[in-house]
């Protein structure tokens, strides 16, 4: 998949460019954590990422896993029977980094992921790929040669422009202005959330396959308020677990997007 925001005319030093904008990015008091995936087996499924991409395999609890990266992580939970059967998602796929796409294409398709991109030229790496994971999830594959973990989170919706200002309102972020209207850019912390304009309906996140990611937060009474200003309302408040000082909360915002929000040290 290629991104029309930047110009293919010198890739080398576009590519430089754009990855010097996720090292140098500013601190946000909203930091985005995870992408979760619903699947029947949480963790046969965290252990297949954690064998294509490495990174850290966490401690199977509570029925879900993780695979934690310098840039994000990877999180499973059980699937309520009808994930695969949820089309044309409001979360379309994630963006993963990887030091060669085609070697890991070939690796992910022996694993048993499904092929949807081949390897091409892209806009934002000199090289990608998109496959889906045996459970369905789609992921785009980009390339640098020491960038690790999660790259964006893309989305689709039915007016470009106003989910960006919902966005923007709720969780901050920078925003990068592009000559396309219909696409939007919000950087957090290294991590992208790309925003598309589509013609087609737009299934709401929960309950799909690509489920819900999350972000981590310094003051939830703040984040709450803001939401519910927005017209939205948590349905879960909890701590992340018996014990805990993290604590967690649950809601579905503006195009049935699914968040998972964090405060630690909240208790």
């Amino acid at each position: 998949m290629n991104f029309p925001y930047i110009s293919m005319t010198k890739p080398k030093l576009i590519t430089l460019i754009f990855f010097l904008f996720l090292f140098t990015c500013p601190a946000f008091s909203q930091s985005f954590t995870h992408v979760h995936i619903r699947t029947p087996d949480p963790e046969a499924t965290a252990q297949w990422y954690h064998t294509l991409f490495g990174g850290e395999l966490r401690t199977f609890v509570g029925g879900m896993g993780s695979v934690a990266f310098t840039h994000g992580n990877i999180a499973t939970m059980q699937d309520n029977g009808y994930a695969s059967s949820i089309k044309n998602g409001v979360i379309d796929h994630f963006g993963f980094v990887v030091p060669n796409v085609a070697d890991m294409l070939e690796k992910a398709e022996t694993m048993g992921a499904k092929v949807e991109v081949q390897v091409s030229p892209g806009t934002i790496s000199e090289q990608i790929a998109m496959f889906s994971d045996p459970w369905g999830a789609r992921v785009e594959l980009l390339e640098h040669p020491s960038f690790s973990g999660i790259h964006h989170v893309h989305l689709n919706t039915n007016n470009a422009s106003q989910l960006k200002d919902w966005f923007l309102e709720i969780f901050g972020g920078q925003f990068h202005p592009q000559d396309n209207e219909q696409f939007n850019l919000i950087q957090y912390d290294g991590i992208w959330v790309h925003i598309s304009e589509s013609d087609l309906y737009v299934a709401p996140s929960r309950s799909s396959t690509l489920d819900h990611f999350g972000f981590s937060v310094n003051n939830m009474d703040n984040l709450v308020a803001s939401i519910r200003d927005s017209g939205y309302e948590p349905y879960i408040m909890r701590p992340a677990r018996p014990g805990s000082t993290t604590l967690l909360m649950f809601f579905e915002g503006l195009d049935g997007i699914h968040f998972e929000i964090a405060q630690s040290d909240a208790f």
